[in-house]
């Protein structure tokens, strides 16, 4: 497993990498056929990202070259809140348990010092007790938790945040 930024000529393994996230996975926020993108729009996003300098895009790439998961920190640019960043990360199913999140969390902490972000933020799904794990793992701690934010096929979950700072 290679952990590497992405590049603009990964749009298509990303876009189905998402898409298998989608189908796979009631963890992730969007459901099956939610996403409109083609390989196109997924490429000037990625491009979009690659400009700023308040992103950090990770990919997971097996000897293959398949993606296996991806990380993404997003900061603001009001001053007050630059040193935040908003992470988000997905593990296609056939990679967990096999150190993939950890791997790529820890790459993008580091790199997100670098940047000049003190404080990382997420939001998961309470029950999911995997994922709150390899957070706390990497120094994540609770912060509060939103009851009925998520509706998942007629069933409301409620969501933690958790913090690094």
């Amino acid at each position: 497993m290679k952990i590497r930024q992405i590049e603009t000529n990964d749009a298509e393994a990303m876009l189905s990498l998402n898409m298998k996230l989608d189908t796979e996975s009631d963890f992730m926020l969007f459901e099956p056929s939610e996403r409109d993108q083609s390989v196109e729009l997924q490429a000037g996003f990625i491009k979009r990202a690659l400009s700023q300098n308040n992103i950090i895009w990770l990919v997971a790439e097996a000897g293959d070259g398949a993606l296996q998961g991806y990380c993404v920190i997003s900061g603001k640019t009001q001053r007050r809140v630059k040193h935040v960043g908003n992470l988000v990360i997905g593990v296609a199913r056939q990679y967990w348990s096999q150190g993939v999140g950890f791997s790529l969390l820890s790459a993008i902490i580091e790199q997100s010092q670098e940047l000049g972000f003190t404080r990382l933020e997420l939001s998961v799904r309470s029950d999911n007790q995997r994922a709150i794990a390899l957070y706390k793992k990497v120094g994540f701690v609770e912060e509060g938790e939103r009851k009925s934010s998520l509706n998942i096929a007629g069933k409301y979950f409620n969501e933690l945040y958790m913090a690094k700072v």
